[in-house]
């Protein structure tokens, strides 16, 4: 199974990309690996608008889908390269589209 979500840290001005990638044999974990990677924004408050009444993050401009798969391509060679010349390295992790990624991504504001 794979997971991928969003935090967009307020304070720190920063959108923090959350990937996961676990393998399964029936109920077993035979392998699994997440990674965050952290982009900062600039400036965030032109880029960025959160609407907390609305429960709601825009975004002016469409840089969120090259972050997405900027992390997940990360986290498939860094799978790739920690399997390799083991039995997981004929299950690497599959490609995937932008649009794809982007259906799967949920958005959390972190204030902290």
């Amino acid at each position: 199974s794979t997971q991928i979500h969003t935090d967009v840290a307020t304070k720190e001005q920063m959108i923090k990309i959350h990937s996961a990638v676990k393998y399964q044999i029936q109920d077993d974990t035979v392998a699994s690996l997440s990674i965050c990677m952290a982009y900062r924004v600039s400036p965030f408050d032109e880029i960025i608008r959160i609407d907390k009444d609305k429960k709601q993050i825009n975004f002016s401009a469409d840089f969120i889908s090259p972050l997405l798969c900027s992390t997940y391509d990360t986290m498939r060679g860094i799978f790739h390269e920690k399997t390799k010349d083991t039995f997981l390295s004929k299950y690497s992790v599959p490609l995937s589209s932008p649009a794809m990624l982007a259906s799967f991504n949920k958005f959390k504001v972190v204030d902290d």
